[in-house]
């Protein structure tokens, strides 16, 4: 459970997502909880609400007290873009710090799916992408990744069956937050029960850590960008090119 450092306002904690079943746990007991009421507040989480006066099984005394606690609930939507035959959506959320990101849900024959970003903002500043553009801002936490996917399932009234880590930010750039995330999505009790063969990492090329990836033997896939047949180019198209030669990927 991570305090807030910022002495401004009273609130005692950031993000609710944050908080894993044990950090949830610690929680009840801090509040004077009885022990169920964490793996109520899970349920929530797993059940992608914004806010907590959507805990309707929790008393209104509670959800005040949880709302007087935490600085946000959950991501706030921003804006949301349909194409012409609403088979996509794309969700612009904003995090506790007002930080923004995007998530993107895409309808198929086999269901629904969802683009999450992984930084608020990019460094690797390649030329076709406009991530970069804003310029950065900060690496994201597992629980706003998670956050990203659970709502987007809520509003979407179903059950996400694909996630792709391809929105905003290099996800390897952002590895330990990744990886926990990836963990928190397959995990039943505390994520979604997703089948690692159900999502998919997309990096630029960051070798060294793919290779800490690989080590994780998480049996995801990993879709590595080239945009480019040789090295000179690609190091025109992308910067990080000249660290991470084409022939070593």
């Amino acid at each position: 459970m991570n305090k807030l450092a910022n002495s401004v306002n009273d609130y005692k904690y950031d993000f609710f997502y944050d908080f894993s079943s044990s950090d949830l746990k610690k929680l009840s007991d801090e509040l004077g909880l009885a022990p169920f009421r964490g793996r109520q507040m899970l349920q929530w989480q797993q059940k992608g609400v914004s806010d907590f006066s959507e805990m309707t099984n929790l008393s209104l005394d509670l959800r005040k007290q949880l709302t007087d606690t935490f600085k946000r609930c959950g991501l706030a939507v921003v804006q949301e873009h349909h194409s012409q035959n609403s088979d996509s959506i794309k969700y612009l959320y904003e995090l506790h710090d007002r930080q923004r990101i995007e998530a993107v849900l895409m309808r198929y024959r086999f269901g629904l799916s969802c683009c999450i970003s992984s930084e608020a903002g990019c460094l690797m500043g390649c030329a076709f992408c406009a991530s970069s553009v804003a310029g950065y801002g900060r690496k994201l936490s597992s629980g706003e990744m998670f956050a990203q996917v659970a709502q987007t399932a809520h509003l979407a009234d179903g059950r996400i069956r694909n996630v792709t880590v391809m929105g905003t930010g290099e996800p390897l750039n952002n590895l330990d937050a990744l990886i926990d995330f990836l963990k928190r999505l397959h995990d039943p009790e505390f994520g979604m029960g997703m089948s690692y063969r159900n999502m998919t990492v997309s990096t630029c090329g960051l070798i060294d850590k793919m290779l800490v990836l690989a080590a994780e033997v998480l049996p995801i896939t990993l879709s590595i960008s080239l945009h480019a047949p040789n090295q000179e180019l690609r190091e025109q198209l992308m910067p990080i090119a000249r660290l991470y030669h084409f022939d070593d990927l």
